[in-house]
């Protein structure tokens, strides 16, 4: 999560983490996700929080992971003109329930390889 936030809030290019950490189809939704903000030339500030992480270990160097993540105190940011908008208010979709798959590739690292993510999530708030 962290590296995808780097991408977002400073600059994917000057970042190779993202691309450390994902690949598969978590990589090309990630991608995604940053070029939509990217589109609109918009970032964010704030602090994201993630609570209530599971991790339950499959096989053969697999993992699944869940946990909740709280944007409330997140606000958005306009590239161009630096301006932070705080008068948005919170609302439920700044929750969000993370289901993501883990492996470990051939250098040990754990590599997120998908992940699904439900926006409004009742047991998050």
């Amino acid at each position: 999560m962290n590296s995808l936030i780097e991408a977002v809030t400073v600059d994917a290019e000057d970042h190779p983490a993202l691309k450390f950490y994902a690949t598969g189809d978590a990589l090309i939704s990630s991608a995604e996700y940053i070029q939509g903000f990217q589109e609109k030339n918009k970032s964010f500030v704030g602090t994201v929080r993630y609570y209530d992480r599971q991790v339950t270990f499959l096989k053969d160097g697999v993992a699944a992971v869940t946990y909740c993540k709280d944007g409330t105190k997140t606000y958005p940011k306009d590239v161009k003109t630096g301006k932070v908008d705080r008068s948005i208010e919170a609302s439920a979709s700044d929750y969000a329930f993370v289901n993501t798959r883990v492996t470990r590739n051939d250098r040990g690292v754990w590599q997120t390889d998908s992940v699904t993510s439900t926006s409004g999530a009742k047991k998050c708030m």
